[in-house]
């Protein structure tokens, strides 16, 4: 008998969309999930909250600072301090939070 190993690709989660026509790596658009509702969305329309290395937890809106980012949806339910604080700790491994209403208003850094 030939070889009859499954050639098939594995199932992968692909993190950008591709508009136009398929096949084509024109206007790719990155996705990144929201760490409340777990949706995927344009990164553009997240806003990217991220704890340096020294610590410091800021609004980053240039989506550029060092550090390790989470990313939050504009729905009401997921700018929830109560939500917005369970998955800053999950994600951070941290207990210490900043004042999580300066942080989600204006999108300011905090301490």
């Amino acid at each position: 008998m030939a070889n009859m190993r499954n050639t098939a690709k594995p199932l992968t989660m692909n993190k950008t969309k591709t508009k136009g026509q398929p096949g084509t790596n024109k206007s790719r658009e990155t996705l990144r999930m929201c760490a409340v509702c777990r949706r995927m969305l344009p990164k553009q329309e997240l806003l990217r909250i991220v704890r340096t290395p020294d610590g410091a937890i800021l609004a980053d809106h240039t989506g550029r600072m060092n550090g390790r980012g989470v990313y939050l949806c504009g729905e009401a339910s997921c700018r929830k301090p109560e939500n917005v604080r369970k998955a800053l700790r999950a994600s951070f491994r941290t207990e210490t939070l900043p004042d999580l209403g300066v942080l989600l208003s204006d999108g300011g850094d905090a301490q």
